[in-house]
């Protein structure tokens, strides 16, 4: 998160094994976040899109209470490659 606070802003959950991060306005428009989540697939990574859970599509859910912490690492890799990909500012 640290890393890409000009990208993303973190969002406070209600509880669980899970975290919640939008995409920055001023860093995403509206085809910004279409690429994010083809970046995402072509990565190999995936979140809860926040349209699932009855949020804009630019805030997601990463659930961190499944995966084996090196395929966790790998999949924030892709989150992170991702993001700067994506973004319209820089990192």
């Amino acid at each position: 998160m640290a890393a890409h606070a000009a990208q993303v802003q973190w969002v406070r959950p209600d509880a669980g094994a899970l975290c919640c991060l939008r995409l920055r306005r001023d860093a995403f428009d509206e085809a910004a976040v279409g690429r994010f989540y083809e970046a995402l697939a072509a990565e190999g990574a995936r979140v809860a899109d926040g349209r699932w859970f009855g949020e804009e599509a630019r805030v997601f859910r990463l659930g961190f209470g499944l995966l084996p912490m090196e395929d966790l690492g790998a999949a924030l890799d892709g989150l992170s490659a991702a993001v700067r990909r994506t973004a319209q500012v820089a990192a």
